[in-house]
């Protein structure tokens, strides 16, 4: 398995995969950014496409971990361009319903999470630690949907969102595509495509363009 990612988030993705697990697996970084120091054992680390399509051919799963929405989509897009095949990680501890809850592929679904009743999660996407997704919700694809924030029921929210941690998005309210919602804001209503808005309740405060990377508020 290649684990894209060897940041904060890969090592918290490792502990719901095993971790006595994670000498097997083979890390990506496009970069040197120092953190397969953090490890404390020796990593296996990938840099380039060949390198991965040769691994692909004897084990073609992959996940995503690390929560920019770009980033997320950059890795799944390339690495099934190489033969690569997505795989979700759900935690355990994470609570799903079983009536018509639809999963995309290439998921973090990580621990005390609570996704309900006729939800639908796009390809990619990740849902972190005590996030609360409820009923008839909607979530598109590569979104990052941080800790503690509450999704309540008949949400929409678009591709490649940022939902910060703690915040609560109400009832039927529609979230564009390209939209970060920055950390303990309280959404109260809709919010087109390419706009940051945060606050309590959540106001629009610029607008961004679909090509930025994403900032964590």
């Amino acid at each position: 398995m290649v684990i894209a990612g060897l940041g904060g988030h890969a090592r918290e993705v490792v502990d719901v995969l095993g971790y006595e697990q994670a000498p097997s697996f083979h890390f990506f970084e496009e970069f040197e950014t120092g953190e397969s120091n953090n490890w404390g054992f020796e990593i296996n680390k990938v840099t380039d496409a060949e390198r991965l399509r040769a691994i692909f051919t004897k084990d073609p799963d992959f996940v995503i971990a690390v929560g920019n929405p770009v980033l997320r989509q950059k890795f799944y897009t390339a690495f099934c361009d190489v033969g690569g095949k997505p795989f979700s990680v759900i935690a355990s501890t994470s609570i799903i319903s079983k009536n018509n809850v639809e999963l995309g592929e290439g998921l973090n679904i990580m621990h005390l999470s609570f996704i309900s009743s006729k939800v639908r999660i796009g390809n990619g996407t990740l849902v972190n630690c005590g996030v609360k997704i409820h009923h008839d919700s909607i979530i598109g694809d590569f979104c990052e949907i941080s800790p503690n924030a509450i999704i309540l029921g008949g949400c929409k929210v678009g591709n490649n969102c940022s939902i910060g941690s703690s915040a609560t998005i109400l009832p039927k309210v529609s979230i564009g595509n390209n939209v970060i919602i920055g950390a303990g804001s309280v959404v109260t209503k809709d919010i087109p495509d390419n706009m940051l808005a945060y606050g309590v309740p959540a106001r629009v405060m610029k607008s961004r363009t679909a090509s930025e990377h994403f900032i964590n508020k």
